[in-house]
């Protein structure tokens, strides 16, 4: 591999992962799933938009991903205040504002944060972060996006972001009605991990790479596909059908640094 395969990885990482959040949206466009319901739910993701917006234009923030989320994150620190206020004041108001903001505040943060984390994420590939840092990076973005994708593209739950975080719950305790993984979930999250694998190979503490780990990571990579095309006509758990990939691909990893 040229000199520059880090650069060629994190690109091919971002990719995959762009299109599957563009397929997340247009699915949410097409179901109308996506857009704001009450005004709770405009309100939160009209901010979230704005606060994006700033912590773009400054770059203290924008270089900062704790403090860039934490921002984003402020709905969250205002719960427990109305929560205090609410047994206080005994005012049913509070109580629907909670719920609101409980239910609103995931699915608008999983629409907004992608504009912001899969940029900051090929940025440390492109970089050479440490694998440590790359891949729960890689792994926690694919798993937002994937519940995402899914609530977004039911177009039985409904209008409104409060639906899709109630269908994004139910799915990952596994109470949601059967839904079959929509094709370009499966594609895009093998070729990030198989990015992520042929990263890891690239590493200075990694072994030395040679055509036949290539041809071992491209022959896992096929088979986990392979695996996710036919997973998704046989069962609905995520842990069967996304789950044996990542921990295949992982193990995969594991075992090549142990063999150095």
């Amino acid at each position: 591999m040229k000199v520059n395969s880090t650069a060629a990885l994190a690109s091919v990482s971002g990719l995959s992962l762009s299109v599957l959040y563009l397929a997340a949206l247009t699915k949410g466009l097409i179901t109308g799933a996506v857009f704001p319901a009450t005004p709770v739910e405009q309100a939160i993701l009209g901010t979230m938009l704005a606060r994006l917006l700033v912590i773009l234009a400054v770059p203290r923030l924008r270089g900062s991903t704790t403090l860039a989320l934490n921002i984003m994150s402020a709905e969250v620190l205002l719960l427990p205040v109305l929560v205090l206020v609410s047994i206080l004041s005994a005012d049913p108001l509070y109580p629907q504002l909670i719920r609101g903001i409980f239910f609103a505040w995931p699915a608008a943060f999983m629409v907004v944060s992608p504009l912001y984390t899969i940029p900051k994420l090929v940025q440390r590939i492109a970089l050479g972060s440490s694998l440590s840092t790359v891949l729960p990076s890689l792994t926690s973005l694919f798993a937002l996006l994937t519940f995402l994708d899914l609530g977004l593209g039911n177009g039985a739950i409904g209008v409104g972001l409060s639906d899709v975080t109630k269908f994004a719950l139910l799915s990952a305790v596994g109470t949601a009605a059967p839904f079959a993984f929509p094709t370009e979930m499966i594609v895009t999250g093998v070729i990030a991990y198989a990015a992520i694998v042929l990263y890891s190979l690239r590493r200075d503490s990694a072994v030395p790479f040679n055509d036949s780990i290539l041809v071992v990571a491209l022959i896992g990579t096929l088979v986990a596909l392979t695996w996710g095309i036919v997973a998704t006509n046989l069962t609905s758990s995520a842990q069967l059908v996304l789950g044996m990939p990542a921990l295949g691909l992982i193990g995969l990893i594991w075992g090549l640094s142990r063999g150095r």
